[in-house]
């Protein structure tokens, strides 16, 4: 059951949770320009996250922009802010320190 270093698990234990405190978690949303791995809607801000597996949270950071995996969501006047998130797994261990608020 336990799937060590691979991405889906980490996924989808991570909208697993989301789901369960009450957020609404959409996943593999797509785009024009590619596919990103979570976003949660709240009601001040829209958090889009790109996860990776043994990888920096700079290049997720990076991904979401380069792709412009926000522009989807510019035009919504409901939310006051659009912040990238970069789950970033070092098995066992999560590391979550990098953001950027757009």
């Amino acid at each position: 059951m336990f799937e060590q270093y691979k991405e889906s698990y980490y996924h989808t234990v991570t909208c697993l949770t989301f789901e369960l405190l009450g957020f609404y978690i959409d996943a593999e949303v797509n785009t024009s320009r590619g596919r990103f791995d979570a976003v949660v809607k709240s009601e001040k801000a829209i958090f889009i996250f790109e996860f990776k597996v043994k990888k920096t949270p700079q290049i997720a950071l990076d991904q979401i922009k380069e792709k412009k995996y926000a522009d989807k969501y510019l035009t919504k006047k409901e939310n006051d802010k659009i912040i990238f998130g970069s789950l970033t797994i070092f098995a066992p261990y999560f590391l979550t320190k990098n953001y950027l608020v757009f």
